[in-house]
């Protein structure tokens, strides 16, 4: 087996080069853009459809080269097949790139990238990290980035990852705010830091863009550009707390040859807006559950640990002791039936832990847990 690993890079891109690169970058962003209109207009989100009608006219009209086109049209149809991404705008900062037009030369550590009018070299400016992991490789597609005036290289590395082995427990993870994560073990990787980080950070943002349409020109300015320099902090601060949670829960499972049962928080965004405040929105919508959950699959998948979704229904309400419902109160939960009082974090960590075992050892699982009129569920 074999999984995917992104190796982020810093491109080095001679003054010569800018005007070239980002050229190709709008050329590549305006087909996107052509491609998306067409998509919307006649309601077609399929890649081989929307390849047969707008090909030759990506050729023809933007000037790009056959898989540059071809690797635009690819980037769209995902959005146009999700309601949520249909009305996309692409914006010229990144292009896609396939074996075709992208190549990796280890003697020298640059890259090849076909652009508009020219086939050009770039140096990367790397640590010995990606030395090591880009080591003997053979990519065969990377994303080129530009942010302000730095360009950077995402390549895609393909890893053998082991054959996971039958596992001889389970390790639940309940995903929450509070607490960014609580391991059915009794772990807890509180969210109080990063809570704090995340309001702070909105404050500043809020000072900025006040000062960005009042005051006089010269503080206008220095907001917008202050505003400019800050832009995607949280979001990186955020993704390296992410990176060393989702590290931690592999290592815990790996050494203790566990498998990792994870909620399926598809849509909840849409269903917790509809019962919050408006105020209480930010926090959650800002919350990267998403990101945490695929980290923990691909670290998993390298270390041979299986990783299972389970419906995260009811696991919040019922007891983990005798499978009746309860209640919670906060970060309490409560049960009559058996009287158990524990974090109800903890709680929902080892229900998620039982409804996993029945995917991954159900000779050894307890009773699933489900909704049965106050009863337990055999």
């Amino acid at each position: 087996m074999e999984g995917i690993r992104t190796i982020s890079c810093k491109l080095q891109v001679a003054p010569y080069q800018v005007a070239h690169l980002n050229a190709t970058m709008k050329a590549f962003a305006d087909a996107c853009n052509f491609v998306a209109d067409y998509g919307r207009k006649n309601k077609v989100s399929r890649q081989f459809a929307l390849h047969k009608a707008c090909y030759g006219e990506i050729r023809m009209r933007f000037g790009l080269s056959a898989n540059l086109a071809v690797r635009a049209i690819a980037r769209v149809a995902p959005r146009l097949a999700k309601t949520r991404t249909r009305n996309s705008v692409f914006k010229p900062t990144s292009v896609d790139y396939d074996a075709r037009i992208f190549s990796f030369r280890e003697s020298d550590w640059t890259v090849a990238l076909t652009l508009l009018n020219s086939r050009e070299r770039f140096g990367l400016d790397i640590g010995d990290w990606q030395r090591k992991t880009l080591k003997n490789q053979s990519p065969t597609s990377a994303t080129v980035s530009k942010k302000g005036k730095d360009y950077s290289i995402d390549i895609q590395v393909k890893e053998p990852t082991p054959t996971p082995e039958k596992p001889s427990g389970i390790l639940g993870v309940d995903l929450g705010i509070k607490s960014i994560a609580t391991l059915s073990d009794g772990t807890s990787f509180g969210g109080a830091t990063l809570n704090a980080y995340r309001l702070k950070r909105h404050k500043v943002r809020k000072s900025l863009q006040s000062k960005a349409h009042k005051g006089s020109p010269c503080t206008r300015k220095n907001a917008r550009r202050t505003l400019k320099r800050l832009s995607g902090k949280e979001r990186r601060y955020q993704k390296a707390v992410n990176h060393r949670i989702s590290k931690r829960i592999v290592e815990t499972a790996r050494m203790n040859s566990q498998a990792i049962a994870l909620e399926n928080l598809k849509g909840i965004r849409d269903r917790t807006n509809k019962r919050l405040r408006r105020s209480q929105r930010g926090l959650h919508n800002a919350w990267a559950f998403y990101q945490l959950a695929e980290f923990i699959r691909y670290k998993a998948a390298l270390a041979g640990v299986v990783v299972v979704s389970v419906d995260p229904r009811y696991t919040s309400q019922t007891c983990s002791s005798c499978r009746l419902f309860g209640q919670r109160r906060g970060k309490v939960f409560s049960c009559s039936n058996c009287g158990v009082v524990l974090d109800a974090d903890l709680n929902g960590a080892k229900n998620i832990a039982s409804v996993g075992a029945v995917v991954t050892r159900p000779e050894y699982s307890p009773r699933h847990i489900g909704r049965c009129g106050g009863r337990a569920v055999g």
